[in-house]
């Protein structure tokens, strides 16, 4: 199973100035631009159906609808029901423990913020966290088992953990 971050990891949500405060005004989510990997990601969703989106929402009125959207809109490949939804804080490991139990083999987060990595590493031996390499998070060259830039990057992943569906570009 594939669990995907939103913000930072397929949505530039950086590049907007401020975006800590304006994260809280309508439509924020909803216009924000995708990275370039989001492409080859919906190529994936067409021969895999274990890939989930798993975000954290900020509290407003706005925030999971626009997020919902952004996913409709920019990886339509990947079903609402695979959209999972957090609180702000609230630990990404434990929710989807709570999700989806025992399940077997490989549970892959791929996630910009190193503390969500940490607390899902941290959750089972099969809980293997995945940093995204985007354009804010990684200026202290910090060493990460698994990083990615792209599909690429990812497919050798994939390879080295013996997944078997993998996008060739």
């Amino acid at each position: 199973m594939i669990f995907i971050d939103m913000d930072g990891t397929v949505a530039k949500m950086f590049q907007k100035e401020n975006y800590l405060e304006k994260m809280y005004e309508k439509d924020f989510f909803a216009r924000l631009k995708p990275y370039g990997w989001v492409k080859d990601l919906n190529k994936l969703a067409e021969i895999r159906d274990d890939i989930y989106i798993l975000s954290a929402c900020v509290n407003t009125e706005y925030c999971e609808k626009e997020k919902a959207y952004w996913l409709r809109t920019h990886l339509p490949n990947i079903p609402v029901s695979h959209y999972i939804f957090t609180k702000v804080g609230e630990n990404k490991a434990e929710k989807v423990d709570e999700m989806f139990g025992e399940k077997a083999g490989y549970k892959i987060l791929i996630d910009d913020y190193s503390q969500n990595l940490y607390d899902w590493e941290m959750q089972d031996q099969n809980y293997i966290g995945i940093k995204y390499l985007n354009e804010i998070n990684n200026k202290s060259k910090k060493h990460y088992k698994y990083t990615i830039k792209n599909l690429g990057d990812l497919n050798q992943i994939l390879t080295k953990l013996g997944e078997v569906a993998r996008v060739e570009r």
